[in-house]
């Protein structure tokens, strides 16, 4: 458990990158994956979705896999197009992996950024991956769903205002 999907996506991939290596993200992305990626070293590679559907175009995310690849992060719902992909999509993205890590001789991981999953609307069905591929890491934020966004950040620091509070009255 984390301080939002943000910290677990920093977590996940200060876990699993290495200087040198490469992680992919489909465009539209949100800005910060750069951030994440770099501060550990290793390299984010953009990969253009298709140009009306915004799901993963199968050809350039193939030719973007190489022997540096470590990392897939998926964002679905996607922001900022808000774009779901579909069963069909992540099936063949999955199947790409699977080729991949066999002809690479290591894993590569599927990272979901998931703080959007709920809110989906006319019986659109967001995949779960982790039914799909089997080194998925999920990280998932309840504050978009509950409409609680920054919750998590007010009561920590209230909880650490209020900490400071006691031990200043204690002295």
């Amino acid at each position: 458990m984390t301080c939002g999907a943000a910290s677990s996506l920093t977590i996940v991939l200060n876990a699993i990158m290495l200087p040198g290596e490469e992680c992919i993200a489909f465009t539209p992305y949100f800005p910060e994956y750069g951030v994440f990626i770099e501060r550990t070293g290793a390299k984010l590679v953009a990969v253009q979705s298709e140009d009306k559907t915004f799901q993963i175009d199968m050809e350039k995310f193939e030719a973007a896999i190489n022997e540096k690849t470590k990392a897939v992060i998926i964002n679905s719902p996607n922001n900022p197009s808000g774009v779901v992909y579909t069963k069909e999509t992540i099936e063949k993205m999955c199947d790409l992996l699977r080729k991949k890590e066999k002809e690479y001789g290591h894993s590569i991981f599927v990272i979901t950024d998931e703080p959007y999953r709920e809110l989906v609307y006319d019986d659109i069905e967001v995949p779960y991956i982790i039914n799909y591929y089997h080194n998925t890491f999920v990280c998932y934020s309840y504050s978009k769903a509950l409409s609680l966004p920054g919750e998590h950040r007010i009561w920590m620091m209230k909880k650490m205002l209020m900490q400071q509070f006691v031990v200043q009255e204690e002295l």
